[in-house]
Parts: structure tokens; sequence; C-alpha cells
């Protein structure tokens, strides 16, 4: 109608499409019945890009869901006959031997491809040669002598490696004809992720199809794997566990069970349903860790103590020494310091060397006893060239020498 709105119009024409399919497992085109009241499985002939084509119905009308059809819409021009199939089914003979026809044309020509199938329109008057190759081909040469030889218009189509699984069909690793060769209309797009996450080896060869790509069939069960896992702990992740804390270090998705590591080193397997799902399993407390500066700083720590160390009484008369005056160091726990003392570091640390002396020194000025070898290194500390370790330094080096002489 002249009146009639142009989206309502475009909801017309959807609603009377069929759609037509000219291949196994091929795409689906849109096409208008016309006047021909059709059902799924009936044979059409219609006008496409490459000449007069059959085609087969599997959408019947009133079942296409499309909002936007970008392409240009085409009627049906007919019904097929016997004559249609029988004339498609020579030409479906034919193409084996003009597949062999062009792979020697190849041969000759020394050009690098190779011709993975051909095929035919309806009468025809037109040739399809799909193949393969790595690089850019000049090929033109190439089909002017075949369109020589087999007296037809040709024309090339370059594949991939998936379209060349497609084209050759086979049967996959599970048995079964290739699912892009029987009922896969479109490759989806797989990711080594997705093998990742159903546990599968990651060895090409087993997770690889005849096209020597990601197997297809790795998005089938992707979504379950996914629901699962993302209920469940991760592999590596600490929990708690009827038997206390434990790592996981394996998880069975299809099964639904999780392998335990102890803190024992033993594991256990669990049901996901006595784990809760997560709402049981709760992350276990993990050891804080030290910080790098305080890891370093304890270790310098505990290498200058070394320097502080005193002999004892027992040690020094056996180097033939006597034992010096109780003075610098006072171990009685209930002796409080003086009010006027200068306190050193902390709580339980023990001093160093350096401070040490300089407690031993204010020790001996309070009491009133005089202490020769600290008032004699009071005037280097004073200066500033005293030497943490000149003390023990000297002792080490009297017992060496037998104990001849003292400074």
């Amino acid at each position: 109608m002249a009146g009639e709105s142009e989206p309502h119009r475009r909801r017309q024409i959807v609603d009377n499409l069929v759609g037509v399919r000219f291949k196994e497992a091929g795409r689906i085109y849109y096409f208008e019945p016309g006047e021909y009241d059709l059902d799924v499985g009936e044979y059409v002939i219609v006008e496409t890009a490459r000449g007069a084509e059959l085609g087969t119905v599997v959408i019947a009308p009133g079942q296409v869901i499309a909002n936007e059809l970008d392409e240009e819409i085409k009627q049906i021009v007919r019904l097929a006959t016997d004559d249609d199939l029988k004339q498609q089914t020579e030409w479906r003979t034919r193409e084996r031997d003009t597949t062999v026809t062009a792979r020697e044309a190849v041969g000759q020509s020394g050009l690098p491809m190779r011709i993975i199938s051909s095929e035919y329109n309806l009468d025809g008057s037109r040739l399809t040669l799909y193949f393969e190759s790595e690089e850019r081909i000049d090929f033109r040469d190439l089909i002017r002598d075949l369109s020589r030889t087999l007296d037809t218009r040709v024309e090339m189509r370059q594949v991939g490696p998936r379209d060349r699984a497609k084209l050759a069909d086979g049967y996959g690793r599970c048995g079964e004809r290739l699912c892009c060769s029987s009922w896969l209309t479109s490759f989806p797009t797989i990711s080594i992720k997705m093998a990742k996450e159903q546990g599968l080896p990651l060895n090409p060869g087993k997770i690889s199809g005849v096209c020597g790509r990601l197997l297809c069939c790795l998005i089938y069960e992707h979504d379950v794997y996914k629901h699962i896992r993302g209920s469940l702990p991760r592999v590596g992740q600490r929990v708690t566990t009827p038997f206390g804390d434990a790592k996981v270090v394996a998880i069975d998705t299809l099964k639904e069970k999780l392998t335990f590591q102890l803190d024992d080193l033993s594991t256990i397997v669990l049901p996901a349903s006595e784990v809760g799902y997560g709402t049981v399993v709760r992350p276990a407390d993990e050891p804080p860790k030290m910080p790098r500066y305080v890891e370093i700083a304890e270790r310098l720590s505990a290498s200058s103590n070394l320097l502080a160390v005193v002999d004892t009484p027992e040690q020094d008369a056996a180097y033939g020494e006597a034992p010096e005056a109780p003075s610098q160091v006072s171990a009685e726990p209930d002796l409080e310091p003086p009010a006027d003392a200068e306190v050193v570091g902390g709580g339980d640390e023990e001093p160093s060397s350096e401070e040490a002396v300089e407690q031993g020194l204010a020790e001996a000025a309070i009491e009133g006893e005089p202490h020769a070898e600290l008032e004699a290194q009071a005037p280097e500390r004073e200066s500033g060239a005293a030497d943490p370790g000149a003390h023990t330094r000297r002792r080490r080096g009297r017992r060496r020498r037998g104990g001849r002489g003292k400074n």
C-alpha cells in the first residue's frame, strides 16, 4: 500500500520470510516466498550472486526472528522439480573430477597453493574453487587456463584451516562427524582459558581438532564448568574443613569433589556438598608475612649482639686471667636502675657492644668504683675514635699469646 509506513511494511516483510540453506551446515539466507506456500524441507530455486541455485527451506514463514536485515531480500523464483534435483546430483558428481583437474593444473604452475574442493552452480555456468595458501598468490594465469580447459567461468576463494576442515568433512576424536560439517553454521571464538577451566591437559594434540585449531566443543560445556567452579574454592587456596585447615590441591568439577592437603601433608577428598559450596568453607587465617625491612633489621641486630659476648670467670681462669669486677653488668633482677641512669633500648632487647660499654661507665660512676679498662676507653669514645670490638680483640690477642702479657 502506498500510504503504509516503512516500519510497518518492514515488519510485514520479516513476517513473510523463509530461511533457505544451500549447503549442509551452511549459512541461512532469507527470501520472500511470494505466491508459494512453503514448508520446511521443500526445495526451491533462487537467484544469487553466483547465478541460479537450488536450496532447501529450513525456516517456514512466520518463524523468522530478525530485527534488521542488511542484505537485499529477493523472491523465490520457483519450486524445484525432479529434473533440477537430478541435474544438481550430476554436477556434484562432476565436482570430484574437477577438483583433481584443478590440482594437476596447480602442480604444473608451481603455485604454493592447495585446492580443497570445487563447487558448481545449478546450471554449471560458474565454478568456484576453494584453495588454501599461506601467502598471497597471483593466480590470474591459472584461472585463464582452467576456464579454457573446463569451458566454464572459474572463481577462486581462499579459505582458512577451519573452513578447509568444513569443506573436506571427516570424523573427530569423539567418533562422530565434524561439528562444522554436520550442523555448526559458524565458528565460535575458542580460547585456551576454556581448556584450563575444564581441567584439560594443555597438550596441543589432545585439545586440537583435525583443522589444527582448538576444539570447537570446548565451548559447549564452558558455561557449566564456569558456573560450578565459580562457587568452589580455587586450587592453592587455604580453607577450613571438618578435619582442620587445609589447602585445595585438585578439583573434580564434573563429580564436584575437592582434594585437600592437611598441615600434616595428608590428603582427603570431600564432596562439594559437604563443604557447602563456599558457604561453610571459609578462608583459613594464614600467618602474616614479615616485612622485608623488619627481617633485615632483626638479622643485623642478631649479628651485632655477637660482639657483646662476655667470657665467664671459669673461661678466664682457664686462660690464666683473673676475673674482672662485675661492675659492668648487673645481673640482679630485683635491683632498680638509678633515677639518673640512661636507659638504652627497651624491654627484653639485649644491648649492643657499644651500649654495654656506655652502660658500664655509667654504673661505675654511680657506684664510685673505678674501672680501669672502661676509664681508659672513655677518652677515646669522647674523641669519636672508639671501636666497639677493641676490648674483645685485645682479650683474644692475649689468649693467643698464652696470657703472657696484659695491657
